[in-house]
């Protein structure tokens, strides 16, 4: 009786981060915003111990790994929201440039990895690529340049800054 080799692909681990985000209206009265409730989801995190096995490493890189995760997220946009995912995605990389997260959190240090596109030598990134570069450029609007995405993700926050909770 032969045995087989063990095999990685049953080590996972995997985190379930949930976010609450509030549902705000403006009192006509006093105009102050109020908050009427929340909104909740939670978004999986699952790693594949499988990577650690030597022939995962030899053809892959963190642009590859970028347009897999940019895949994944647009499709997800796309799917959930009925949203444009890739133009939504664009305009995060472009808002992204002007907001310096890496040095907040952890989260932050990983938000500045994933979404901050690297020059490769394939093309795979291109449309990413000039999202970030217009987002480093001085005095852009980035809503300006990504029509088809009419949501904010760094204006929904900003949105907060003088919320009461009654």
């Amino acid at each position: 009786m032969a045995v087989s080799p063990v095999s990685l692909k049953e080590y996972t681990w995997e985190m379930k981060n949930q976010f609450v985000l509030p549902f705000v209206t403006q009192n006509p009265i006093t105009q102050e915003a109020v908050v009427k409730g929340f909104l909740g989801f939670a978004v999986p995190l699952i790693l594949y111990f499988d990577a650690l096995k030597k022939d995962f490493w030899e053809d892959r890189s963190l642009g590859r790994d970028q347009v897999t995760v940019y895949t994944v997220i647009e499709d997800n946009l796309s799917d959930t929201f009925g949203i444009d995912g890739k133009a939504c995605l664009m305009r995060f990389i472009c808002e992204l440039q002007d907001r310096p997260l890496a040095g907040l959190s952890v989260l932050g240090e990983l938000l500045a990895v994933v979404f901050n596109p690297e020059e490769e030598e394939n093309d795979l990134l291109e449309d990413y690529l000039e999202a970030k570069k217009l987002g480093n450029t001085s005095g852009v609007v980035c809503g300006n340049h990504f029509l088809e995405c009419s949501i904010s993700v760094f204006g929904y926050f900003e949105s907060f800054k003088n919320v009461t909770v009654s």
